[in-house]
């Protein structure tokens, strides 16, 4: 009895872990989003975002003011949870862009400095 509920349980972890793997990535939503200069001469690049989960709405926000800030924080921000009704606006000076980068299945987009 033992055996089966562990092949069970194998079983079920292993489908779960295919049917995770064989999903496609999630599409950045650029009808929702405007990309900008920046508007403030101190920062490289910053984002805000509206979020919403159930009956909860948020603002998310992220800003860099260096290459190394940027370095040591990281700059990915990613879409699997954004809303038909969210929005967004990415900025960077002249010589930084949003560009797509990726986690695991997931696109997202990342300040980058321009080659």
């Amino acid at each position: 009895m033992k055996k089966i509920v562990f092949l069970f349980l194998v079983l079920v972890v292993l489908l779960s872990a295919c049917s995770h793997s064989n999903r496609e990535r999630s599409p950045v939503p650029y009808s929702q989003l405007e990309f900008k200069l920046e508007d403030y001469p101190d920062f490289i690049g910053s984002y805000s975002l509206s979020r919403s989960n159930f009956y909860s709405k948020w603002n998310e926000w992220g800003e860099w003011r260096s290459s190394v800030e940027l370095f040591l924080t990281g700059s990915k921000v990613c879409f699997e949870y954004f809303y038909q009704d969210d929005w967004g606006t990415f900025r960077s000076n002249p010589d930084y862009e949003w560009k797509e980068c990726y986690r695991g299945k997931e696109t997202c987009l990342c300040l980058k400095k321009r080659k």
